[in-house]
């Protein structure tokens, strides 16, 4: 895949990337009471797709609040407008709080890992939002808040909670993924991750498409709103509980203390075969410390970017733009042109 190079005899890189691989993972094994071995071998299709549920459940959230939140807010009795800006409050929430969340996790240097505490704080977000959001008025009851106020502010809370942290969660699984994968493997779980949200999505439909209040459990929980939320719910615990207990992270002071731990980047690789090809001097190994970027550095990284990222980043927002009206618009849509309803009355 990388060409060659001619040392005392014709080796690839794929055979210098497996001899970093092993002598690490030999190194891992001399404390096997640590776990950390497993970030130095291939993973198997199972073990990918274990690290890939926790997208499952997002892209299920995803297509739950595309089909559900709309009519909640009209249902409250909230004009177009409002509704509108209640929903960009997660997206303005992302883009001030999320490069924040970003930073911090990658300087994060808990025993349990830089990525995986985060992403169970942002889980457990998630999960509480979605048993707000469908029971504003509920909540509002109990509470004693019972104006349409009141009942919004109730229900935006939990939607900035479930669609923030969700948006946030996504980045930062992927993240994880790559980090306790080596080189050959990161492509692979891209993949499935891309297949797993594909399924994620389709259950979030299917959900929706279920009479909950035949089978006697909607009218337990509340109608078929609250049953979708609830089989959403159940469907992002378990990929977060499964993700979250996949694999363990190497932390970050160990990876500052034994260079020996740290993963195998492309940089690496390619000094390796510099060093092997004698093309002068490469930064040794040992002397590698991993770049933390801070949020400067990030906003930084963000207004300097290659021509070629700025047109990548220009396509994802236009698609975005799409996507969100597509997510305000279609749901009240057919009820009011296909089936001629008012979609701002509460039943």
């Amino acid at each position: 895949m990388y060409g060659t190079y001619q040392q005392q005899e014709r080796l690839t890189e794929d055979d210098i990337l497996q001899g970093m691989l092993e002598s690490r993972q030999r190194f891992a094994k001399l404390d096997n009471s640590r776990g950390y071995q497993h970030s130095f071998r291939k993973k198997s299709k199972w073990e990918l797709v274990r690290l890939s549920l926790l997208i499952v459940g997002i892209e299920c959230t995803y297509a739950t609040e595309t089909a559900l939140v709309a009519p909640i807010l009209l249902g409250i009795g909230l004009p177009h407008t409002v509704m509108t800006m209640i929903w960009a409050t997660p997206s303005l929430a992302g883009l001030l709080f999320a490069p924040v969340i970003a930073s911090v996790s990658d300087r994060l240097r808990s025993r349990w890992g830089r990525r995986r505490p985060v992403l169970l704080a942002l889980g457990c977000t998630i999960l509480t939002g979605m048993l707000v959001l469908p029971n504003g008025p509920a909540i509002g009851e109990l509470v004693g808040l019972t104006s349409v106020g009141w009942v919004a502010t109730i229900t935006t809370v939990g939607l900035i909670m479930s669609d923030f942290s969700a948006e946030t969660s996504n980045g930062l699984c992927r993240t994880y993924a790559m980090e306790v994968c080596t080189i050959r493997d990161q492509a692979r779980v891209l993949s499935i991750m891309v297949l797993t949200g594909g399924i994620g999505a389709t259950m979030g439909a299917l959900f929706g498409a279920i009479n909950w209040n035949r089978l006697g459990i909607g009218r337990l929980l509340g109608g078929n709103g609250p049953s979708v939320f609830a089989a959403n719910w159940i469907v992002l615990f378990v990929g977060l509980l499964v993700t979250l207990t996949s694999f363990s992270e190497i932390p970050l002071p160990v990876q500052e203390s034994e260079p020996m731990l740290r993963p195998v980047t492309q940089k690496m690789l390619l000094d390796e075969v510099k060093r092997a090809q004698g093309e002068g001097r490469v930064q040794d190994e040992k002397e590698e410390v991993q770049e933390v970027v801070g949020f400067r550095q990030f906003v930084h990284n963000v207004l300097h970017m290659p021509r070629s990222m700025k047109v990548l980043c220009l396509t994802q927002l236009l698609s975005h733009m799409s996507y969100l009206t597509y997510c305000l618009y279609y749901t009240d849509f057919v009820g009011a042109t296909v089936y001629e309803g008012d979609v701002r009355v509460s039943r």
